[in-house]
């Protein structure tokens, strides 16, 4: 059930793709669409009900990465605009992440079993400790999800 929300919201996330790949502008979006409109920031605070200087605190937050999502939606709102908010991945879809933090779990533990074997001179074969990391990458994606991030 996990995986296919996860394939579903991955599917979601597709159209921010290139979104997340676009940079701030040098002077942030609020003031890059408020010039681009070509509305002073007296008249975006007029349209926002605050003062003038809060639009230029607005703006500077927004720059600092100390902006809340409700000031840029006043914002937007304020500029006949909508404000988009999406955490995407950085790479390929959240199944991606999952099975590579899943591997990563899966790796550390056939080491620490291999080290273990090592100590005790019963050191696993290539194929064995192969087989041991598929058993315990099926396990880890077939049991709860939450397991994978707890190491």
């Amino acid at each position: 059930m996990k995986k296919l929300a996860r394939k579903q919201i991955s599917e979601q996330l597709k159209p921010f793709r290139n979104a997340a790949l676009q940079h701030q502008p040098k002077r942030g979006w609020v003031r890059r669409i408020r010039e681009a409109l070509g509305m002073s920031s007296t008249q975006l605070a007029q349209r926002m009900n605050v003062s003038q200087p809060r639009i230029n605190e607005l703006e500077t937050a927004e720059l600092k990465d100390a902006v809340t999502l409700r000031a840029l939606r006043n914002a937007a709102h304020a500029m006949n605009c909508e404000l988009v908010y999406a955490i995407v991945p950085k790479e390929g879809a959240l199944e991606d992440i999952y099975l590579e933090q899943a591997k990563k779990i899966a790796r550390k533990r056939t080491e620490e079993l291999q080290h273990t074997m090592t100590l005790e001179k019963q050191a696993l074969s290539k194929k064995a400790l192969e087989e041991q990391y598929q058993d315990i990458l099926d396990d880890l994606l077939h049991g709860s999800p939450r397991h994978i991030w707890e190491e």
